[in-house]
This record gives C-alpha cells, sequence and structure tokens, in this order.
C-alpha cells in the first residue's frame, strides 16, 4: 500500500490525491499538473513551473476541543503553565482549550502531560507536543417544527449568545426547541451551556466560548433540491454569487445548489430572484431571502441533517446497528438520541451527545424535529358540531372541573356560555376552554365549538344565527333540505345560506360575517347514522386497537358493534369486506383505510296513533322508573298501558321485550326506544292533535284571538313557531310556542304533532328528509301500494319514499336525516268510537266507546246492577266496563281504553229509560 501510494499515480480530485499522501510516510506532497490530474511526490524540494502548483505535506493536524492542534515530535516546551500532571492527552487538551488565552499547548515528556507555556520549544528524544491553534469551528442547520409551524435553525460552535434567559435551565434539544418555537418570536434562540443543558435567549450577538453552542431562529422551513432553505419575509442577501438573475425561485435555488459560491437566494420581486454569497439577512422591504441550509432527509417522521467528518459522544443505547435504517428508527423512538453516527461499514451507533466533534470518515445524521402530523375533522356531538384537532391545545379556562370523559366534557361546555371548546389532555383529563384559537402542542388533542348540528345528505351543517357566508349563489331555493341537497351535490359548496327573506342560497366559502336575519350552514363532515350513533366518516385515516377479534364484512354489521361495545370508540375499513372495531379515538393518516368516528347519540322523536291516543316515540331513550309489567309485543304493550291507570309509557327493550313503567323520566340508552303516553287523538288540517282537558300552553305565536278550535288549528299549522292551540273561553282560541302542558281549571288545550294521512283504517305518521333503517330490497311503485303492503306485514314499521317512484318498506327502528326522502311511519288501526246520551235510572248518562274512566271500584257482574249501585253511591259518576266486569268510577273524563266502555252520570232526568243501552 505504501508502495503504491508513493507511485506518482493519477488523482482526479485533490481531495482524493492529499488523503493517499497523508497515509503515506514516504509522501511529501502533491503536484497538480493539470485539470483532474494530482500527483504524489517523495521529495519536499519545489521547482518553478507555472502550469503546476505543489502542495507540500506539514505536520500532523488533530482537531478536539474546539481546536486545531498541531503535533511536533521530540520537542517538549521550555516553560509549563502550570506544575500541574495529567495521566491522559484528553485531559490536558481539555485544559488547555479552557485555557486557551495563556496556554500554548501540551507537552509529553517523562510519561506525563504538561500545559505549555509560551512558544518556545527545546529538543526533547520520545517527547512530542501539540502546539493549540486557532478555534476549530462548526456550522450547522437543521429542522424543528410544531403543528402549526416549521422552522430553520442554525447552529454555530464553539460560541454562545447574548441575553440568555438564565431562570431556566432545559435538559432535552426537543423541550429547549419546543420552548423557543412556543415563544412566538420572543426568544431569538438558545444555547448550549454544557452536555444536556440549554438556556433561551433573547439576543443576537454570537461570541467565540469553547465548549458552548449558539443555535439561532434564521428562518421559516422551505426545501428544494434535497436542502433546507431558511425563508424570512422583508429580508434580503448580500453578495452576488452569479450574474444572472433567475425568472423563478425554482430556477433560482436550482443554480444555488449547483454553485459552491451561493449561500441563498433574494426575491426581489415576483419575476426577479438572484443568487447570494451572503448568509447574514438585512431588512428589505417587499423582499424575500432563503437562505441555502444543509442537504437533509425526512425518514422515521423526523428531519435529519447530514454532518460529514464528525462523530457524536455518548451512546443513548448499547446496540451497534448493521443498517442507518435501523439506527434511525431506534433513535425516533427516544429524546435521549440526538442523532446516528456512522462509525464504519455496517456499523452505525445512536448517541446522546449534543455537540459534533471532529472525526475523519465518520458522519453524524443530526435528529432535528418531528414532521408533526396534524389531524383534523369535524365531528357531531350532543347536538354540536366540533372541529377535531391534533396535536394543539386550547387557552383559558372556563371552569375549574377536570372531566373524566369526552361525553361529559362536551356536554358541559355546550351549556357554559364561557366554553368555546375542549382540551384533551389525556385518556381521563379534559379541560373547558375560553379559546378557540390552536396553540402548538406535543400530544394534546382539541375539540373546538361549532354551532349547533343539523344533519342532511350524510352532512352535518354548524349554524350561526346572525351570520352569513362568502361566495353566496344567484339560484334560490324554499327549502333548507333542497339547498342542502344541493350544495352536497356541488363540489366547491362549502355552506348554505338562509336569507333574511326565507329563501335559501349555496355558498362557495366558509367565512362568516355578521347579516341580521340570515342564518349560515357550514359544513362540517360526512355523518352516518347507526346503531343510534352518529359516525364522522373519513377517508385515508385508520384508528388503533382492536375492540373485539371479530372481522365484519360490511359497515352496516361493524357500526352495529360498535354502538353495542362501551369499549368501541370507531370502525376502520381495512379492506373490501374487511371491517374492525376500534378502541382508538383519535385518527391516523393510513392510505386506502377509511374510519368511522363515533360520535354522541342520535336522538329523533315522531308522534304515532294507536289505541285513540297520540304517543310519543322517542330514541334511544329508556324509562326505568316504577316498573310495572313486561309484554312480548308492541301492540300488547299498548292495550297493557292504555288498560293501566298508572302506565305513562313503554321502553322497548329487544324485539320480544316491552316494558311498562309509571314514571316518564327518560334516559338516553343506546338501543332503546321509548313510547309515552300523550293524551286523545284527533286530526285536523292533515296533522295530529294531543288533546288535553284542564290543561293550557306557555307563549303565544301571534296576537290573534280566533273564535273557533278549527280557525287555530289552521292557523297554527301555517305558523313556523306554534306548536299548538288553547281554548282560554268560550270563542276564545290561542295558538302557542310553548310544547309543555300545565294544568289550569277551564281550559283545553291541542298539542300538535306530526303530519299523518289515514289509509285503509290505519294512521301514518309522515316525517320529510327522514328515512329508516333495514329497508327491504322490494320496490313498490306507488306509496298506497306500498302502504297496502306494510299494513299487511306485521314486522313492517313503515314506508319510506326514496325517488319518483320507488317506494321500500322498512322492519328498523332507527330514524336518520336524508334529505328528499320521506317516511310513513305506520301507527295503528283506527278504533270505532260512539258516543251516545242515554237514560237510565232517572238519569242521563253519557255513554263513550272504547272509552274509560279513572277511580274504578266496586264490580258488578251487569249493567243494571252497576247503574243502580251508582245512582245511589253519591261518590259514584259513572260506570266503566272492563275485563267483563261493571266497575263504579270517581272519574268523570273518558280516556281512550281498548275493548272498554263507559257511562258517565248527569242530570236527573224524567225520560223513559231508553232502550239504546248497549247489553254487554
Amino acid at each position: 500500500q505504501r508502495r503504491v501510494a508513493i507511485t506518482p499515480g493519477n488523482y482526479k480530485t485533490l481531495a482524493l490525491a492529499l488523503k493517499a499522501c497523508a497515509s503515506a510516510s514516504g509522501c511529501k506532497g502533491v503536484t497538480k499538473e493539470g485539470t483532474a490530474k494530482y500527483r504524489l511526490n517523495s521529495s519536499t524540494t519545489t521547482k518553478a513551473n507555472t502550469a503546476s502548483t505543489a502542495y507540500a505535506k506539514g505536520s500532523t493536524l488533530v482537531i478536539s476541543d474546539d481546536f486545531y492542534w498541531t503535533k511536533v515530535s521530540n520537542y517538549k516546551f521550555s516553560t509549563n503553565l502550570s506544575t500541574t500532571k495529567y495521566t491522559t492527552l484528553a485531559k490536558a487538551k481539555a485544559a488547555c482549550a479552557a485555557k486557551s488565552s495563556t496556554c500554548s499547548g501540551v507537552s509529553y515528556t517523562s510519561k506525563s502531560y504538561y500545559l505549555g507555556s509560551g512558544c518556545t520549544k527545546e529538543s526533547s528524544t520520545g517527547s512530542y507536543v501539540y502546539v493549540i491553534g486557532s478555534n476549530y469551528k462548526k456550522y450547522w442547520t437543521y429542522i424543528h417544527a410544531d403543528s402549526l409551524k416549521t422552522w430553520v435553525f442554525k447552529a454555530s460552535q464553539p460560541y454562545t449568545i447574548d441575553k440568555l434567559v438564565t431562570t431556566k435551565t432545559y435538559t432535552t434539544l426537543d423541550d429547549v426547541n419546543d420552548a423557543v418555537m412556543a415563544g412566538k418570536r420572543t426568544y431569538t434562540g438558545f444555547a448550549r451551556i454544557s452536555s444536556g443543558k440549554y438556556q433561551l435567549s433573547k439576543g443576537s450577538t454570537l461570541s467565540v466560548s469553547v465548549g458552548m453552542v449558539a443555535v439561532k431562529y434564521i428562518g421559516v422551513y422551505t426545501s428544494y433540491g434535497g436542502y433546507m432553505w431558511a425563508k424570512s419575509s422583508g429580508k434580503k442577501l448580500s453578495g452576488a454569487a452569479s450574474s444572472t438573475t433567475h425568472k423563478t425561485l425554482s430556477a433560482a435555488m436550482k443554480a444555488c445548489v449547483s454553485n459552491t459560491a451561493c449561500n441563498g437566494v433574494t426575491q426581489e420581486s415576483t419575476t426577479s430572484f438572484k443568487e447570494n454569497t451572503g448568509t447574514t439577512t438585512s431588512t428589505a422591504s417587499g423582499k424575500y431571502a432563503y437562505i441555502k441550509g444543509d442537504a437533509y432527509v425526512l425518514d422515521k417522521a423526523y428531519y435529519w441533517t447530514t454532518m460529514d467528518g464528525v462523530t457524536l459522544s455518548g451512546y443513548s443505547d448499547d446496540t451497534t446497528y448493521t443498517t442507518l435504517s435501523a439506527a434511525k428508527t431506534a433513535c425516533a423512538k427516544t429524546t435521549k438520541c440526538n442523532g446516528v453516527t456512522y462509525e464504519k461499514a455496517k456499523t452505525f451507533r445512536c448517541n446522546s451527545g449534543d455537540k459534533p466533534e471532529y472525526s475523519s470518515g465518520m458522519k453524524v445524521y443530526w435528529k432535528g424535529g418531528n414532521n408533526v402530523k396534524v389531524t383534523s375533522y369535524g365531528a357531531t356531538s350532543q347536538g354540536y358540531t366540533w372541529t377535531v384537532k391534533k396535536p394543539f391545545y386550547l387557552s383559558g379556562s372556563a371552569d375549574s372541573t377536570t372531566y373524566k370523559t369526552k361525553a361529559t366534557a362536551l356536554k358541559a361546555c355546550t351549556t357554559n356560555s364561557k366554553c368555546l371548546g375542549v382540551t384533551k389532555e389525556s385518556s381521563t383529563s379534559y379541560k373547558l376552554n375560553t379559546g378557540s384559537t390552536a396553540e402548538a402542542h406535543k400530544s394534546y388533542t382539541i375539540f373546538v365549538k361549532g354551532g349547533k348540528s343539523v344533519v342532511s345528505n350524510g352532512k352535518s351543517w354548524s349554524t350561526a344565527s346572525g351570520y352569513t357566508l362568502g361566495g353566496a349563489g344567484a339560484t334560490e331555493y324554499t327549502s333548507a333540505s333542497s339547498a342542502f341537497k344541493a350544495c352536497t351535490s356541488a363540489t366547491t359548496c362549502n355552506g348554505v345560506i338562509k336569507k333574511k327573506t326565507g329563501k335559501y342560497v349555496i355558498a362557495t366559502k366558509t367565512t362568516k360575517t355578521k347579516s341580521t336575519g340570515a342564518t349560515s350552514y357550514t359544513v362540517s363532515s360526512s355523518i352516518t347514522v347507526a346503531g343510534d350513533y352518529s359516525w364522522t366518516s373519513k377517508s385515508d385515516y385508520s384508528l388503533s386497537g382492536y375492540a373485539s377479534e371479530k372481522t365484519h364484512t360490511t359497515a352496516a354489521a361493524a357500526l352495529t358493534a360498535c354502538a353495542a361495545n362501551s369499549k368501541c370508540n370507531g370502525v376502520t375499513k381495512e379492506a373490501t369486506k374487511k371491517y374492525r372495531t376500534n378502541t382508538g379515538s383519535e385518527p391516523s393518516s393510513k392510505s386506502g383505510y377509511s374510519v368511522y368516528i363515533k360520535g354522541g347519540l342520535k336522538t329523533s322523536q315522531r308522534s304515532i296513533y294507536n289505541t285513540n291516543y297520540v304517543w310519543y316515540v322517542k330514541a334511544p331513550y329508556a324509562l326505568s322508573k316504577g316498573k310495572l309489567s313486561t309484554s312480548k309485543t308492541e301492540a300488547a304493550a299498548y292495550e297493557a298501558c292504555i288498560n293501566n291507570v298508572k302506565c305513562l309509557g313503554f321502553t322497548r327493550t329487544s324485539s320480544t321485550s316491552y316494558i311498562l313503567y309509571s314514571d316518564s323520566t327518560l334516559t338516553k340508552t343506546q338501543g332503546k326506544i321509548s313510547y309515552i303516553k300523550g293524551g286523545t287523538f284527533i286530526t285536523s288540517n292533515g296533522y295530529m292533535w294531543d288533546y288535553r282537558s284542564g290543561k293550557t300552553l306557555s307563549g303565544y305565536a301571534d296576537t290573534t284571538k280566533y273564535d273557533t278550535a278549527a280557525k287555530a288549528m289552521s292557523a297554527c299549522v301555517s305558523s313556523s313557531t306554534c306548536n299548538g292551540v288553547t281554548k282560554e273561553g268560550t270563542g276564545n282560541f290561542r295558538i302557542n310556542t310553548g310544547t309543555t302542558v300545565t294544568t289550569k281549571s277551564g281550559r283545553t288545550c291541542w298539542l300538535k304533532g306530526n303530519e299523518v294521512e289515514k289509509y285503509s283504517s290505519y294512521y301514518f305518521t309522515k316525517k320529510s328528509d327522514y328515512t329508516l333503517n333495514d329497508l327491504g330490497t322490494k320496490k313498490y311503485t306507488t306509496v298506497a301500494t306500498a302502504k297496502t303492503a306494510c299494513i299487511a306485514a306485521s314486522t313492517c314499521t313503515g314506508v319510506v319514499y326514496v325517488a319518483s317512484k320507488e317506494f321500500y318498506l322498512s322492519t328498523g327502528h332507527t330514524m336518520s336525516d336524508s334529505s328528499g326522502y320521506i317516511v310513513y311511519f305506520k301507527g295503528g288501526k283506527e278504533v270505532a268510537q260512539q258516543s251516545l246520551t242515554l237514560t237510565s235510572n232517572s238519569y242521563t248518562w253519557k255513554y263513550e266507546s272504547p272509552k274509560k274512566l279513572s277511580g274504578a271500584y266496586s264490580g258488578k257482574d251487569t249493567l243494571a246492577a252497576a247503574l243502580t249501585a251508582c245512582v245511589s253511591d253519591s261518590k259514584c259518576k259513572g260506570v266503566t266496563y272492563a275485563s267483563k266486569k261493571y266497575y263504579l268510577a270517581t272519574g268523570t273524563t273518558a280516556n281512550p281504553g281498548t275493548g272498554q266502555h263507559c257511562w258517565i252520570k248527569k242530570e236527573k232526568s224524567t225520560d223513559c229509560d231508553s232502550a239504546l243501552i248497549p247489553l254487554l
């Protein structure tokens, strides 16, 4: 090798030639004889030759402790700085570097190391000196990011920076970089005081300081040609690296990468970009400076700066890796690791050191910040829309409570006027916030409160009263559902505006501005309703953790399973016919996958006719107080409830279990449906009305006093705010906004229910812009044929209109929004009613069927016996028939009762007994 090395040979570059000469003891220098032609020489004698350049080999040069050191053999310093002996060269060099102003170097003599003073050296066989030279200066750039911004930093060693904030010392590079970024330019950078100790800086001036590293923010990150570039607005760079003016930034950067003299680019106008030699920016209004940083790669979710000829000290683990990829993977997992060093072939180590040291042949991959993945999506919960973002936090406390679940925190936020959002700090820690602006954080998740949610056409829409949206269209729609449908079909549409005229238009922008009388609806997210929950769907994302071992072949089956599993927070579609239920609730990007994130319970209500009563069907709700009995079918439950004066409703717990209760208090419960008993059913103006005697409603929808109930009901149907009618006196009917009835003697009220249609003796409740689950596959071309088929099928719950001449039967109970669809819920069969005035036992009796009286007592075997007994009993107000017995009753109001009859005692009469008394 030595023989080859001093053979003249041809080397194409100076670097290759110098490296070969350095490793060959017989080589005394290198001569450049021409372009790409370098020769090694064994002589130190030079000769004049204008066509050549000679490089004479000097003394051995080493770099350590932030200095260059020249080794001279067989000499020692004539004067020592002190009498202190050092046992190793490293300790002596470190001591000399720390006293560089007075220390001249290190002498090795008599098996010990001494610090030298002055420049005089004397001959000493077997001794040697390391003469301290100038500082070894190293500069490198790296990238650090948070969830809002990505910055470029420049590190300089051995330097410190002025105006250090000494009140706090950080112990990891990750933390101190985060602190600089969180300061929003309050801090200019930081200094490495010593290994693992860092302090922030508000200064800008660097000065040499052995052992330290100064780090400064130099600009916002951008990338080109495998290099990081630091962009600064209102700045420029000095010095021309080329006479060319480029028309585009990419052209200028491309040229700069190939130009070794170029250190950056200045944008002087939109079509003028110049290459610069300078590395320091100066103020220049309207211009932009792009400082060229080091080459880098984005790998293992981190930014890595490549640094040749250096190493890092300290190992962050005990493993020697054979590939760079494996070492980077390990380094990325811990904040203890600041980089990876290539030591030799197939030898990579993870390092804890934070200050590069010179080492020929080695290479460092400096770990910058991680490439923060921001997740953002809309969600619907607690009747509101929420913008979910990670990793962020919200500022300000809306209350002092720490909530343990997302549901309780979001619910609390909806009822707190100060609350604009929620921050999830851990799986069991949620805080309510007054701020709504996302602030960068390493791991927190925020829920920014939007407006009340409206779900239509598979979308959740955030409402904002008194606001309009930008980019309003010209086409006007007469209903919200038609506008939502149009917006969903338009790729550029982001919202709907209800104008003060009551008409709707679609909008292309989401920016809201105040507008009196207007209401805006902004698209929040894609929504699916299944299993009583609303689900936010998102493509190219996945959820973590499996909630069960089962793989489902359809989304419907997976959503149903997840809805019933309290540990399940969503569903991931991993492939065709492959759906998994997940415990994770925060999605991460994964191409080709899609997720359904479980939101809040989706409530619904409808009014329906059965057994001459109005019933309020509410889902998903359950009754739980005052259990009375259990029925096996819905029809049996209706019958049992109206025949039990204590029954206020029943809950469907399964297809064969309906539980009756005496208390009407409801609790949201997935999978349950409750049927609350209202008052007597009547129809008018295409609506069902819940009749209540001795009751009243609050609030007036207008100022008019109507002289008949029919006129009042007609007005109520035409009013968007009317929910019922109250008879306040003779010829005095008012339309009301209230929905809660209260007792008031002498009054009568009618609560307005849903639209209702009678078909073939059955009453169907009509609700537009809704659908039902579990639709059949058979298509009916008319609503009449569909209703006929539904009546004939005991399992049919309703008919759904999908499109023109498209009707389907449903066996499901879950109602969800679907613009343009119409549901016809099957109610009960009409019960024939009879009302007669009769005379018996010298009294007039009002006969009602099928009706009953309350307060039944003292059963008789025959009607005649019961009527006679009632006449003789002052507390008896009538007779009621049930279960083949005639009971005396104290009640005076006839209530619906299947298979029952009643006779209400009126006044005395001189007429003959009527022959029309039913013989039962």
